[in-house]
């Protein structure tokens, strides 16, 4: 009786540790029409994209990130792209963690950085929810990207409650959190590389030049551009945007690497927005996000290093482009 009563209760056991991991792994966002507009009211629509993490992404993750997915992390996962007339505006993930008294659902917001515009608890019977559920935590992680968050994390691999302005007691509930922030703003850009990367192109054309009609790809934006070291063709995204009458408005650069590099230059050769996405160097950060005014001339006088490179490259793409480069339609 014994024997059976164990194999009983092992097998109970078995069965929901299998339920809690599919679970996991299929996380959906309950209602999203409700949450998904209350979060982003001036959104128009969304559509939502499914992918798999699977040993691929688990490495991946591991060497671009150096964070450990559990087993639980494998399977399907759903990421809704968000947008305003057709455009997108921003993204919502929804993930499960494992908890003390079960599954924590979390919804996270980004924005096109990739910086986390809202969180939500969907589903929590954690002691001390309510901690997370405040509007102090909501400040400490909104405006974070993943560099950011992972600044949260002690060296002993717990939350930071002094940074969070949390009790000791809620050490559990804040540790979920932030461990599933950060492995929500990473399996998003492993298991969604594509879809997300498409969505961010389309969307940031359109923040940075308002009255983009079009956007077209500059097919080889290196051909006829000295000294590009800095940028390859694998790496490096160059995107015109066009007005109602045909004219070039504006040419946005994305480089990828360690970190992302993203610049718009409008019509007269002159950067206009310039940001660092993904780095941990928050002087260089501050650095690019100061390029804004500044033309060819300006950023060759720039003292010589990795700014100067990127800024005189994205400046030498757009001025060899021109408004008459040849170029595909890659979204209306």
């Amino acid at each position: 009786m014994k024997h059976t009563t164990r194999l009983a209760v092992l097998l109970a056991l078995i069965v929901l540790m299998i339920a809690t991991t599919a679970y996991a792994a299929n996380c959906a966002l309950r209602n999203p029409d409700r949450q998904i507009y209350e979060i982003f009211p001036e959104a128009t629509s969304y559509r939502t994209i499914v992918s798999a993490v699977e040993d691929e992404e688990i490495t991946s993750i591991k060497e671009k990130f150096g964070l450990d997915l559990a087993f639980s992390d494998r399977g399907k996962h759903s990421l809704y792209i968000v947008m305003k007339d057709g455009v997108p505006i921003g993204f919502v993930h929804a993930r499960v963690e494992v908890g003390v008294r079960g599954s924590v659902e979390l919804v996270w917001a980004a924005d096109l950085d990739l910086r986390i515009r809202d969180f939500r608890v969907q589903r929590s019977r954690e002691k001390h929810t309510k901690a997370i559920k405040s509007e102090a935590f909501r400040a400490k992680v909104v405006g974070l990207d993943l560099q950011g968050m992972k600044a949260l994390i002690r060296p002993d691999g717990q939350a930071d409650l002094v940074r969070l302005g949390l009790p000791s007691e809620a050490q559990a509930i804040a540790n979920c959190a932030i461990t599933c922030g950060l492995k929500t703003l990473a399996v998003s850009q492993a298991a969604f590389h594509e879809p997300l990367t498409q969505a961010r192109l389309l969307g940031t054309v359109h923040q940075f030049f308002p009255g983009t009609a079009k956007v077209k790809r500059i097919a080889d934006p290196l051909k006829g551009v000295d000294e590009h070291d800095s940028f390859t063709t694998e790496s490096l995204t160059a995107l015109r945007a066009v007005d109602g009458d045909g004219a070039t408005i504006g040419i946005l650069i994305r480089a990828a690497g360690d970190s992302e590099f993203w610049c718009g230059i409008d019509a007269t050769g002159t950067i206009t927005h310039a940001m660092a996405i993904g780095t941990s160097d928050d002087e260089y950060a501050r650095s690019v996000a100061a390029l804004p005014g500044m033309d060819f001339a300006t950023a060759r006088a720039l003292e010589s290093g990795k700014l100067r490179e990127n800024a005189v490259m994205a400046l030498s793409i757009a001025r060899q482009s021109g408004s008459n480069h040849t170029a595909s339609v890659t979204a209306d």
